[in-house]
């Protein structure tokens, strides 16, 4: 099933347009225990709120704590679990602001496993759902979603899907989006029992955003993380490894220089336009927010206003495409 439905869904697509990899693009997302990480985030908020420095969202990547890093290789691994006991997590909550790379961190799930990860033995089967879908799709039950989705285009679709059935307390369910469907979990809502039984089974790894999601309403959860994007060596990585060399170190000076900057660049699509965008900036020491916002948006609304152009021509809503 893996290798039908995953194998033209594991790319990522990027600013300026390229296809990429997972195998070439992914750099590790840094996961660090939630405890830990609001914890600091509450330490710095009343720091803040003494000094009058600075909002939240302009904290440098610095601050972040690293002392409870993991990585995906040692994700389902035994370890200290959310209640104290020490065990293989089953379920497992990773949050994370707009644009981090939640839905990357899900794809890589998927490539690791269809390529011998570590920790492939823990589970017969792996299956990814964007939930945002299930209401496009007007999906209701699990069969139904596998039967009709996973396997569309094979004619013993139904009987991979029960077969599918038989295995699901060895499958992990990735359950990417949470926040995008929280509303349906109202007993009123058509998806309201579906996305219930998804949330309750043996192994799941949710993604969301932070806001809007009754935490507690999960139930027991063996792991509380938060993906909080690129470390500043991640960064380093995919400069010299998608930037053109002559643009190398003149990029990495300029975020060095610019903590500001340094918040804005762990998360992966800012990074990836800033370089794409690079070419359009002015060439001194004084690139400002606001100069570097413009440039961005100049050089996006050139790649793309032709083919938006043509779109609201022919009706197509303004926005419905992703840039």
């Amino acid at each position: 099933m893996s290798q039908h439905y995953y194998h033209t869904n594991l790319s990522i697509q990027r600013v300026s347009g390229e296809i990429a990899s997972l195998e070439d693009f992914y750099i590790n997302l840094a996961i660090v225990d939630q405890r830990a990480q609001l914890d600091k985030d509450k330490a710095l908020l009343e720091k803040q709120a003494a000094a009058v420095t600075r909002l939240p969202s302009s904290e440098e990547v610095q601050d972040t704590d690293y002392s409870k890093l993991i990585t995906l290789e040692h994700l389902f691994d035994a370890q200290k679990l959310h209640d104290g006991s020490v065990g293989f997590p089953k379920r497992i909550l990773i949050q994370g602001r707009a644009g981090i790379g939640k839905t990357t961190l899900c794809k890589k799930l998927v490539y690791d496993y269809q390529h011998q990860a570590a920790w492939r033995d823990h589970f017969k089967c792996v299956l990814w759902v964007p939930l945002r879908q299930l209401k496009t799709l007007q999906i209701y039950t699990l069969k139904k979603l596998l039967s009709e989705h996973y396997f569309a285009s094979q004619t013993e679709a139904k009987a991979l899907a029960k077969a599918f059935l038989a295995y699901r307390n060895q499958t992990l369910f990735i359950l990417d989006g949470l926040d995008e469907v929280v509303s349906e979990l109202d007993d009123s809502r058509p998806l309201s029992r579906f996305l219930t039984e998804l949330l309750n089974q043996e192994h799941v790894l949710i993604t969301s955003r932070p806001a809007g999601v009754d935490v507690p309403r999960l139930g027991q959860l063996d792991l509380k993380l938060e993906t909080v994007g690129f470390t500043l060596d991640n960064v380093q990585s995919y400069i010299q490894k998608f930037v053109p060399q002559s643009n190398q170190d003149e990029i990495q000076q300029f975020i060095n220089r610019r903590p500001v900057i340094q918040s804005l660049v762990n998360i992966p699509i800012q990074l990836d336009a800033l370089c794409y965008s690079w070419n359009e900036l002015p060439k001194d020491r004084s690139v400002s927010m606001s100069m570097l916002y413009e440039a961005i948006v100049d050089k996006l609304w050139r790649k793309d206003g032709d083919r938006l152009e043509k779109e609201a021509k022919v009706g197509k809503p303004f926005g419905s495409s992703v840039l």
